[in-house]
């Protein structure tokens, strides 16, 4: 998954509009295919937030737009007719609110995960070179304390010299 995910990252944007264009009008023609009793807004959700997500806030803007369009345009196409054709529009304004705000929410969901991902690599980098730094420390205590310990045992060995000589005095 992850994998895929940085696929379509690194893809050009156009390829992204395509697929995001593919999703929402394989969304559409279903809903046209349907009754307007079956409700598609989740569906739609779909090229949508893929856009919001990997194009930005202007595309998610762009494919809400476009999404609730043309869920309007399937509604007045498809088999069930509408009574009431400003009902229709004032139920297209609301979607149009819905995915806008689905779409805000996405474009800074990412933002925080984009800014949480680079909180992290930062802190482990300074987490790195402070274990690097203790472990430097570490093995320079190490050192130090074999310097001590062979001084010592070197004043030992003078010790005993100069007591062997005192004896023999």
């Amino acid at each position: 998954m992850y994998e895929i995910q940085k696929n379509i990252e690194r893809s050009n944007i156009y390829v992204r509009l395509l697929a995001g264009t593919i999703l929402i009008a394989a969304v559409a023609f279903t809903d046209l295919i349907t009754t307007n009793e079956i409700s598609f807004s989740i569906f739609y959700l779909i090229p949508i937030t893929f856009m919001a997500w990997y194009a930005g806030l202007l595309y998610g803007v762009i494919f809400s737009i476009a999404g609730a369009g043309l869920w309007l345009l399937m509604d007045t196409l498809g088999f069930t007719e509408i009574k009431n054709l400003g009902l229709s529009f004032w139920s297209t304004v609301v979607r149009f609110g819905f995915f806008i705000i689905v779409t805000i929410l996405i474009v800074k969901l990412k933002s925080l995960k984009n800014n949480q991902e680079e909180i992290i690599n930062r802190r482990t980098i300074e987490l790195q070179n402070e274990v690097a730094e203790h472990k430097k420390s570490q093995d320079n205590l190490l050192l130090k304390s074999r310097q001590l310990s062979d001084l010592n045992k070197k004043l030992e060995t003078i010790k005993e010299e100069q007591n062997t000589r005192v004896a023999r005095e």
